[in-house]
């Protein structure tokens, strides 16, 4: 439940933010998102590591991502050519959520990156899709440790569309 709240408010964020920035004249216009090809993004999920490692993970392994914004319990990195973002949380100064933001959505970038996760992390995603979101939640692996991971998608030709992938430490 806590991971579709944290998903259902970052849309609700990304939704709004557009809102706010798209007000000109090209408000009737598609997301170009929605028609990119994508691939997947794999963060970071050494679970317990430190903002530094994080950051060197991202840096090396994500071509064309920045850093976006940092605090204490945040490091959140964009890359604006293919409309994405990578975002990290930490508790005590260890690493315990990640999050990959996609912000387009179509069918065949969906399936891809569902099939990229149940078979990366030997995902078993059942679906708790409702009428605004498909959604997709279960458990994986990565190195030995278990995770939670949620996949949302909002189908639309607007600038709310998107793909989320959420990441959480597995409680123990």
């Amino acid at each position: 439940m806590k991971n579709l709240i944290k998903m259902m408010t970052a849309l609700i964020v990304l939704a709004l933010g557009f809102g706010i920035v798209s007000c000109n004249d090209d408000d009737d216009k598609d997301n170009p998102y929605n028609s990119k090809e994508i691939s997947y993004i794999e963060p970071c999920l050494s679970w317990g590591v430190k903002q530094d490692s994080v950051y060197s993970y991202t840096t090396k392994n994500s071509i064309g991502f920045n850093l976006g914004g940092q605090d204490d319990k945040t490091l959140l990195f964009v890359n604006n050519t293919i409309g994405a973002q990578i975002s990290y949380s930490f508790e005590n100064k260890a690493l315990t959520s990640a999050e990959v933001l996609y912000l387009g959505y179509n069918d065949s970038n969906f399936s891809k990156i569902k099939h990229e996760l149940e078979n990366r992390y030997r995902a078993l995603l059942k679906d708790t899709s409702n009428n605004n979101y498909i959604i997709f939640s279960g458990e994986g692996v990565y190195k030995g440790q278990k995770f939670d991971i949620t996949l949302a998608g909002r189908k639309s030709n607007d600038f709310d569309a998107s793909i989320v992938i959420d990441f959480t430490k597995a409680k123990e």
